[in-house]
């Protein structure tokens, strides 16, 4: 994310379709045991925390929109650099 940062211009947009580890007390655990299958079958991870991610990386506002339940997220994001 910090290279994406460094890359993208002043004023820049990043506009993300991810696929996160959900928050609720159920799943998200379930996500992380499960993990292992898809990273090795196809290298995806399906537990990645994105948006904390971004705020790590220097980002500041970023706008989230759910499009299936709070696993599937759209997220944009200016780079105020």
């Amino acid at each position: 994310m910090k290279e994406i940062r460094r890359v993208l211009k002043q004023k820049g947009r990043l506009v993300m379709l991810e696929h996160v580890r959900s928050e609720h007390w159920l799943v998200g655990p379930l996500m992380n045991l499960f993990n292992p299958l898809p990273l090795l079958t196809y290298g995806a991870n399906i537990n990645r925390r994105t948006v904390t991610n971004l705020k790590k990386a220097g980002f500041g506002t970023i706008s989230v929109s759910k499009l299936w339940s709070d696993i599937v997220l759209k997220i944009v994001t200016i780079n105020e650099k």
